[in-house]
């Protein structure tokens, strides 16, 4: 049972997290130039944007 309740906690932080993103386009336009550099490091970029 707690998984249940565990998974759709984050089904739903991630839902919202999308609709916040999508409908705010400077948040794309912040991480944008970071995230177009080196494979890794726009990798390694947009996981510390997400996570913070």
């Amino acid at each position: 049972m707690w998984m249940l309740v565990l998974l759709s906690v984050l089904a739903s932080g991630l839902l919202a997290g999308t609709v916040h993103v999508v409908s705010g386009p400077d948040h794309l336009v912040a991480i944008a130039p970071l995230s177009a550099s080196d494979g890794r490091a726009g990798w390694r970029a947009g996981l510390w944007w997400g996570a913070g």
